[in-house]
């Protein structure tokens, strides 16, 4: 699957947010956090003023399935939630 950061799709249309590239992209970085699966493969930043809610929901439908794992670390920063696809979860715990 080819990942690209363009919220546009050749011809000017807005690209289709599906659950099968969010999951490929923390399958290929595992333990990174929705802002930067937004920005990597969407192209999305919120600094600006368009919404991220198709973004979330299709993230959220993700965790509700099953098919990602959501953990909660504390950096310098504070808390960060950061995201694993399951099964390399639960790779990493059998080790």
């Amino acid at each position: 699957m080819n990942i690209t950061p363009s919220f546009w799709e050749e011809g000017g249309r807005k690209r289709m947010v599906n659950q099968p590239e969010i999951v490929e992209y923390f399958r290929l970085n595992p333990g990174n956090t929705e802002r930067q699966m937004q920005e990597d493969v969407y192209g999305y930043f919120r600094t600006r003023s368009i919404s991220n809610k198709k973004y979330a929901d299709c993230l959220r439908r993700a965790l509700q399935s099953g098919k990602l794992t959501r953990e909660k670390f504390l950096t310098e920063e504070g808390y960060r939630f950061v995201y694993f696809k399951s099964d390399i979860l639960d790779n990493l715990m059998e080790e």
